[in-house]
């Protein structure tokens, strides 16, 4: 089933401008982790809640910051120069977003810090699974 859902996740990707492979995959590992876990502690109460958010302002910045760089490679003038704007833009937004829920909403700390951790732990994995991949050659 997991399966079927990164596909899913990984063609819709690819549609939205996700032309390399290795790319597209890191973030569906990051997709399905965030939410999996997401789904899985939202129903613990409110600390499971400020991991979903925090998961979700890292999943977002994150799918953009990938789509960036695979602009950022291929392009050569004018779009580069928009795209930092948006980087800039989202990088605000996040700021408010993280100041809202952590003064205003005062949700926990521990779990919104351990949904932004999610983006470590793909990364991780990711790495972990490349490395795994490649054949060892001996001395």
């Amino acid at each position: 089933m997991l399966t079927g859902v990164s596909r899913r996740i990984e063609s819709a990707l690819y549609r939205r401008g996700f032309r390399h492979q290795e790319v597209r995959r890191l973030v569906t590992m990051q997709i399905t982790l965030a939410a999996g876990l997401s789904l899985l502690l939202a129903a613990t109460g409110m600390w499971g809640l400020a991991f979903a958010a925090g998961a979700l302002i890292v999943t977002v910045n994150f799918y953009h910051l990938a789509r960036f760089a695979q602009i950022a490679v291929h392009e050569r003038y004018g779009a580069v120069g928009a795209q930092l704007m948006r980087f800039y833009l989202r990088l605000g937004l996040t700021g408010v977003a993280l100041y809202g829920l952590i003064v205003w909403l005062q949700v926990p700390l521990s779990g919104l810090l351990a949904g932004l951790t999610t983006v470590v732990a793909t990364a991780l994995a990711f790495g972990a699974t490349r490395l795994a991949g490649q054949k060892v050659k001996e001395a």
